[in-house]
This record gives C-alpha cells, structure tokens and sequence, in this order.
C-alpha cells in the first residue's frame, strides 16, 4: 500500500498495485496511491522505491503486525504501458521459523487508454499476487481505475477476480487525496479511502468494507505517512484483531 511515488500501489497495504498506472492495491498498500501521485506528479515514469512498515495491512486485514520491509519497483513507457513488482520482506520470520522472507510479491502489468487529453485518464490492467513461502498459492485480479485531476483528485479502482481465492470478487475503492503544502524540500497532503466488497461466495456480506485516512509527507529523500483504518461494517470486514494504525518511513529514487 503502498510510498511517495506516482503509482497506485499495494496498499499501503489497501491495494497492492505497482506501476504508474495501477499501485496497490498498493494499497496501500498499500495503499494512499492517489495521494502519492498527487505530491509526485510531476516523477520521473520509472522508480525504485523501499519502506519500512510499522505493519504490513492488506484491505483491512492485518498480515504481519510487526513491522516488515517492503521494496518496489515500477517501470512506465512512453507509450502507456506499466510494469510494477512489489513485496512484502518478513523481517527475522517475526513469529514464525521461517526467518526473513517474502510472504507476498505482486507482479503488476498495466495501460493507459490513449483518451483526448483532459483531466479524466482511464487505465486498464492485471495483478498476480504470489505467496513465495506457501508452493502454487496465488491470486489474480484485472482492473480498472478511473482517475480526475480536479480538486480532491477522485480515484475509482474496481478490481475483479480471476483465479485463486478471490475469483469472481468485485473489490471497489474510491480514493480522495489533497496536497496541503509543497516546496522545494517539503511537501505534505491528505487522503481518504472507502473500500466496497462484493463477494462471489453468496454465504459472504457484500458491503462498505473499511475506510482509510492517510497523512503523508517528505523531505527531501525521505518520505513518511501514518494511516489510520476505520471498520465500516463488522458483517463485512470479519477480521479479528487486526491493526487499524500503521505508519511507514521509506525512500526512492527515479531512473
């Protein structure tokens, strides 16, 4: 969910999307993508970035409560397309007896539809979430995300399941973002997520899953942001114990 790079990435822990068009799922994050891009719009297209998280959360659920190591890279061409990798690095296994690994790396591939220019660009894509510590276990979603440069930079991303265990989930996130201060060294902004779950398994409550607000900011080479998660429905967003606060300190650089 992812930090502060033109993506729309795993979210920070809310998506795990990498690449200038879609990021990620982010996420988070990785989530929030949008406000990223929002402080960086003007970065070079390709990027090698790296972050520490207080804890690695994925859609509102907590996967790893200690905090965890999470490198990216994203690569964007001339001609719309984008190419993204990003993982999740355990630090010193935390509780497990697997010591330091990946338990997550998203393979990223998207396009940019060639619209007249305006201020609404429209992207298309796919994501592999792989899990390296558990043999042949794996997701696959497509994606659309709509995105508006006006004021509060309106995101929609619907993302559909294709294989694993989210096939035929629709996951929809509308993501606000703002800059509040930039210069030269400095910059500083607000997001705000709301997440919407419709489940194949008709067992399962379709609803509003979680909202996120995100403060993120930088100096220099050094970006930061503290995220907070809010449960919207407990029908819906069935996690038990999850974290609802974590914050990130990371770094990258434009190639």
């Amino acid at each position: 969910m992812r930090i502060f790079w033109g993506l729309i990435m795993k979210n920070l822990s809310v998506g795990r999307v990498v690449g200038g068009t879609l990021i990620a799922s982010i996420g988070a994050g990785a989530f929030g993508a949008t406000l990223e891009s929002t402080l960086h719009a003007s970065r070079a297209e390709n990027t090698v970035a790296v972050d520490i998280a207080s804890s690695y959360i994925f859609r509102g659920e907590t996967k790893n409560e200690d905090p965890v190591l999470q490198p990216s890279l994203g690569v964007d061409t001339d001609f719309g397309l984008s190419i993204g990798v990003w993982g999740n690095l355990v630090i010193d296994g935390n509780d497990t007896d697997q010591g330091n690994h990946f338990n997550d790396l998203d393979l990223s591939i998207g396009y940019t539809l060639p619209l007249p220019e305006g201020p609404v660009s429209v992207s298309v894509g796919a994501t592999e979430y792989l899990t390296p510590s558990v043999a042949g276990k794996s997701e696959r979603e497509v994606n659309l995300t709509i995105a508006g440069e006006v004021p509060l930079n309106p995101t929609l991303k619907v993302n559909y399941g294709v294989d694993g265990a989210i096939e035929s989930d629709v996951y929809t996130e509308l993501e606000l973002s703002e800059e509040i201060f930039s210069n030269e060294d400095f910059r500083a902004g607000l997001g705000f997520t709301v997440a919407h779950i419709q489940p194949e398994d008709e067992a399962k409550q379709a609803g509003f899953h979680h909202a996120l607000v995100s403060l993120s900011a930088g100096y220099q080479w050094v970006n930061l942001s503290a995220n907070y998660f809010i449960e919207t429905d407990k029908d819906v967003n069935s996690y038990k114990e999850n974290e609802e606060f974590f914050a990130t300190i990371g770094t990258d650089t434009a190639f």
